[in-house]
């Protein structure tokens, strides 16, 4: 199995990078700036991250204008980065740009990682509420002959 797996440099990602090398799964990391106040911040521990676990170099896709069209806590210095946090779509725009680079790497699929506020961080940690993370996929439709 080939999967993209969205990264920004955080616990989650990492650890879901982590996980999939210890099952053979070949990875392709992809860091995506949708206009997050954060960003460079992110890229930067990303890169740190993963060149210290021995992991494939991240590749950073640029769509900037969507925090720019939807302003949240984590797009807009006007406001509030813990009050208006919130930011609608997030999730499914992250999966959707890992989608369109799924079909450019051949990939056969994208991972997320969203971990459970209650989960307990470590390595080890198999519990539901951790790998609810792995089992999150896009399914890429393998192209067809003309």
């Amino acid at each position: 199995m080939t999967l993209v797996l969205l990264t920004s440099g955080g616990l989650d990602s990492t650890m879901m990078a982590l996980l999939a090398v210890d099952e053979g799964i070949e990875i392709h990391p992809l860091f995506v700036n949708y206009g997050q106040r954060a960003a460079e911040r992110e890229w930067r521990a990303c890169n740190t991250v993963f060149r210290r676990h021995r992991l494939p170099a991240p590749h950073r896709m640029s769509v900037r204008g969507y925090g720019s069209s939807v302003p949240s806590g984590l797009t807009s210095r006007k406001l509030d980065v813990v009050a208006d946090v919130y930011l609608p779509g997030r999730n499914l725009f992250l999966l959707l740009c890992g989608a369109g680079y799924a079909t450019r790497v051949g990939a056969s699929g994208v991972a997320i990682g969203l971990l459970d506020e209650n989960t307990v961080y470590s390595r080890t940690n198999r519990r539901p509420s951790f790998l609810v993370l792995r089992h999150y996929f896009v399914q890429r439709r393998p192209r067809t002959s003309p």
